[in-house]
């Protein structure tokens, strides 16, 4: 192993650069993006590394996450991740799981309490602002059937054809 020696600069510039990546990744997925963050990176990246290529790097993470923070409105924090929505996905489809007959298009209005505190007032609130009948209208309007209750008007269908005994066509 001793003529991985003469790649010890190129071994360390790696290590650098890795520690770079990591750091920022770790900071974008912890903090998301926002306006301001970049100068968090910039302080969390200044001790990652000593060689030129290694701050230019660190450089080029500043900058960018500078230029995808600018994009967030005042007050906002960008998700950074797309563990985040995975996450709340999974919730959903578990969700889904759970209330399976009522269809999953319908359940697209529960995202929105998957992330945000959920508290006895807050509910209540909901619940008397907006009647079910009212969320019931407006998903058959904006979401149509769900897909449960397109096969069973199908299958039901079906059935109702196949226990008619005159469409059986008899032999001779």
């Amino acid at each position: 192993m001793g003529w991985v020696r003469q790649y010890r600069h190129e071994v360390e510039h790696w290590r650098q650069w890795v520690e770079v990546g990591t750091i920022t990744e770790q900071f974008v997925k912890a903090h998301g993006l926002a306006a301001g963050g970049a100068q968090q990176l910039q302080h969390r990246l200044a001790t990652a590394g000593t060689w030129p290529r290694t701050q230019q790097l660190c450089a080029e993470f500043v900058q960018f996450v500078t230029a995808e923070g600018a994009k967030a409105k005042a007050g906002e924090r960008l998700v950074g991740s797309s563990e985040v929505s995975e996450s709340i996905f999974g919730k959903w489809k578990r969700l889904e799981g759970d209330q399976a007959r009522s269809g999953l298009p319908g359940l697209v209005l529960a995202l929105g309490a998957l992330v945000a505190p959920t508290t006895a007032e807050v509910i209540k609130q909901a619940l008397t602002t907006v009647p079910t009948k009212t969320v019931r209208t407006w998903c058959r309007e904006k979401l149509g059937k769900t897909v449960q209750a397109t096969r069973r008007a199908l299958f039901a269908s079906l059935r109702q054809a196949e226990q008619k005994p005159d469409q059986i066509p008899l032999a001779a």
